[in-house]
């Protein structure tokens, strides 16, 4: 329809505020709202669920590390009874041939101490007494070679340890229970005890009178 002057009428002006709420949303903006939402709940979803891998992974981690941690444990304590059983061997087997050789540095000892108390240099001959010291010497230096040494006894307090005493004696002459004398020597490899020192230990007596004052 033209308008009187010949021109067509004018458009109505729109509000586009106005229209936007008074128009019902189409279709397409609703489906595409509910797929957002949609979205938007599944990766909060997802989210969730990798946190809670991830503190799985994370106990995991630290449980196998715990039983890592226990596993050299054992590997080093086992690895310490390997070579102390293997010292132990090593030890009771030389033990085994180091003892036999203990009756021949005694049977120098006695000769030596014997010759000692004959009269008179000249009735021996000086080689049989340098032989014997270099024999003697020698098998010290050889006992000495494989951590064989003599035990200290004389002057010593007692000690069942290292001490076997044969013989105990009254005396004011030594303090109580110490060594007096020593019979035969004894020896330790690697600081145990290979023969004990046969030995006789000092006793102080108890006076009459000590014993009067007890009662």
């Amino acid at each position: 329809m033209k308008s009187p002057h010949g021109y067509p009428p004018p458009k109505e002006e729109v509000n586009p505020s106005m229209d936007s709420h008074t128009r019902s949303p189409s279709p397409d903006s609703m489906e595409t709202q509910k797929n957002a939402e949609s979205v938007e709940t599944k990766t909060d979803e997802g989210l969730g669920e990798l946190q809670l891998r991830v503190e799985q992974l994370k106990k995991q981690s630290e449980e196998t590390h715990d039983r890592l941690l226990r596993k050299q444990a054992e590997l080093q304590n086992m690895r310490k009874r390997f070579e102390r059983e293997k010292q132990d061997i090593s030890v009771w087997a030389r033990s085994e041939v180091l003892v036999e050789l203990l009756p021949v540095a005694d049977a120098c000892e006695r000769a030596l101490g014997s010759l000692s108390l004959v009269g008179g240099a000249d009735m021996l001959p000086e080689a049989f007494r340098s032989g014997l010291e270099l024999i003697y010497r020698k098998v010290q230096e050889s006992l000495a070679k494989f951590r064989v040494n003599p035990i200290t006894s004389v002057g010593q307090p007692f000690d069942p340890h290292w001490h076997e005493a044969l013989l105990r004696e009254e005396t004011d002459q030594y303090p109580d229970h110490h060594i007096m004398e020593e019979f035969q020597k004894g020896y330790q490899l690697d600081g145990r005890l290979l023969r004990p020192a046969q030995v006789k230990v000092a006793v102080h007596p108890v006076s009459v009178v000590q014993l009067g004052s007890e009662k």
